[in-house]
């Protein structure tokens, strides 16, 4: 693997493992080049039967994995999002990759999902890989007019059995505060008490010169999910601010929020593990599971669905009443609970404990009839 710069142009060259000839490929800048080289590193270390003979081009057509890579080389990725993206579209290529574009069908899509919910994926996992394949083929039927048509474009992921999300209790997370290195108490506290996205999208971009410890309020710079708004203003609260003032002065004012050694992270997954396991915790969840906590405790606290959306950096209330219709679903049933009895004030009725709860006057049938 290298890149070499060709006048104003770079040039990127690796080896097939295939045909064992030096194969290059030319870019427009030292970016592209830098992301080229990443892909083609990850298919040699991964995915080394992707690689075909150049010199021999299929008669026959583009298969999927054709399009999805031609997608991918196309797509303004960043070397993370590259990485993520890849580790998704490599369960979906080794059903359905070597399967001409002409040829695919919605059965084939299905015996894909069937496959993959075999090994316990989650439903969000699910979507987001098919809408890979879907958006690579819509690319490549669009402009760029590498086939004719997206053949399955009207296949749509079957909906499975929506899981209520279990955030962890308080008493999980004082167990994880009481075994946590710095980094990683650092980062359950400001995901519980700010709601903030757990990872490099949030929750470690913020730094300290978006604290403002006079009005006791973070400014985040929001994910790219809502373009719309491009940060947010959250306020925190009076537990969390001798936290913030102690972690200042350690800090210097500078610098992310929550770094290892002064080193900025992009993830935590073996501190994070390590740290579950130490606090004696079975049940497995993420990081994220602080930001569902956030949102779960504080709609049951009666928090204002519009205002909590605002506050997690949702463009809309549809995600809080997706994710969290058990909590609201309470919520109501306790407002309704708590409306006082008045059938009794009518002269002449009475009520009995059963007919009281429902707001039914205990009346005769005869009554009824008259």
């Amino acid at each position: 693997m290298a890149i070499e710069r060709r006048g104003k142009s770079y040039r990127v060259y690796w080896r097939n493992p295939q045909t064992g000839k030096l194969e290059r490929e030319t870019c427009a800048d030292l970016r592209a080049a830098k992301k080229l080289d990443s892909l083609i590193k990850h298919r040699l270390e991964h995915e080394r039967e992707s690689f075909v003979q150049k010199e021999k081009p299929r008669p026959d057509g583009m298969t999927v994995e054709d399009v999805v890579y031609a997608h991918l080389k196309a797509l303004k990725l960043t070397p993370l999002n590259l990485r993520h993206t890849l580790s998704h579209t490599k369960p979906c290529l080794e059903s359905i990759g070597s399967v001409l574009v002409s040829e695919l069908s919605k059965k084939h899509m299905r015996g894909l999902v069937a496959k993959m919910s075999d090994t316990g994926v989650t439903q969000l996992t699910l979507n987001r890989r098919v809408s890979i394949i879907q958006a690579a083929l819509n690319w490549a039927a669009g402009d760029e007019e590498l086939i004719e048509s997206n053949p399955v474009a009207s296949f749509k992921c079957p909906r499975g059995e929506d899981k209520k999300i279990v955030p962890p209790s308080p008493a999980d997370i004082r167990k994880i505060l009481s075994v946590a290195p710095p980094h990683v108490y650092r980062a359950v506290l400001l995901s519980f008490y700010l709601g903030v996205r757990v990872g490099s999208s949030e929750l470690f971009r913020l730094s300290w010169e978006y604290v403002d410890m006079e009005r006791r309020v973070v400014h985040v710079q929001a994910a790219k999910k809502n373009k719309k708004v491009v940060w947010r203003e959250v306020g925190g609260t009076a537990d969390l601010a001798p936290m913030l003032s102690a972690w200042g002065d350690e800090d210097g004012w500078k610098g992310p929020l929550v770094h290892y050694n002064g080193h900025p992270i992009g993830h935590m997954k073996r501190a994070w593990e390590s740290t579950l396991k130490a606090a004696g915790i079975k049940r497995w969840f993420t990081p994220y599971a602080m930001r569902h906590a956030f949102a779960t405790y504080a709609l049951s606290n009666g928090a204002d669905v519009g205002a909590l959306a605002k506050v997690m950096g949702h463009s809309s209330t549809a995600m809080i009443h997706k994710h969290y219709q058990h909590v609201l679903d309470k919520q109501r049933r306790q407002v309704m609970d708590s409306l006082p009895n008045v059938v009794g004030i009518q002269s002449g009725i009475q009520t009995d404990p059963v007919s009281a709860s429902f707001c039914i006057p205990n009346t005769k049938e005869s009554e009824l009839k008259q």
